[in-house]
C-alpha cells in the first residue's frame, strides 16, 4: 500500500542560498528514509493579479458586459 504525503513548510527567511541549502538537506534526508520512494519539492506559487486578469479576458473577452445595459431588445 502506498499514500501520497503534502507537507508545506514556511521557512523564515529571504535568503535564496540557505533555502536551497535547507531543500537538499531535506530531499537528502528524505531519501534514506526506507518507506519513502519518490521526493518532490515544487517551488512556491504566488499570487499574480496580472496573470488572473489575462486569464479571464481570454475566457470571457475583453470587458465582461454589463447585464443591465440597454440593448437593442429594451430601447
Amino acid at each position: 500500500m502506498s499514500r501520497d504525503v503534502t507537507v508545506k513548510l514556511m521557512l523564515d527567511t529571504d535568503d535564496d542560498t540557505a533555502i536551497a541549502a535547507f531543500e537538499e538537506k531535506l530531499r537528502g534526508w528524505l531519501r534514506t528514509q526506507p518507506a519513502v520512494k519518490t521526493v518532490d519539492v515544487m517551488k512556491p506559487a504566488r499570487w499574480h493579479g496580472e496573470v488572473w486578469r489575462e486569464a479571464r479576458k481570454s475566457y470571457y473577452g475583453s470587458k465582461l458586459r454589463n447585464p443591465y445595459a440597454r440593448t437593442e431588445l429594451n430601447t
